[in-house]
């Protein structure tokens, strides 16, 4: 916030913001935008391995339909309003 607010007092134009786009500001500062809000979120889960799709291997015997696989990546079903259920066995 304290970046912010030096931001706003160095930028002749914020006497001119209205309220609201003012009120709006300190949302920019550090940590609260949607790439910090993930990287928080996942040095927190504490992720025991970097797992991507493209490090997928479809030849172990897992029943993946790499298909399908790919085009759930793709999340165009979150697009579309579809639900997504992934029912699977913790493995140790």
């Amino acid at each position: 916030m304290a970046d912010t607010l030096i931001e706003l007092q160095n930028n002749p134009k914020a006497a001119e913001m209205p309220y609201p786009e003012l009120a709006r500001s300190p949302r920019r500062s550090r940590g609260h935008g949607p790439r910090e809000r993930l990287v928080r979120r996942l040095s927190s889960a504490r992720v025991r391995q970097a797992a991507t799709i493209e490090n997928v291997d479809y030849r172990t015997a897992r029943g993946l339909d790499r298909s399908l696989f790919q085009s759930l990546a793709t999340c165009q079903w979150i697009y579309e309003h579809n639900h997504l259920v992934i029912v699977g066995v913790a493995m140790a």
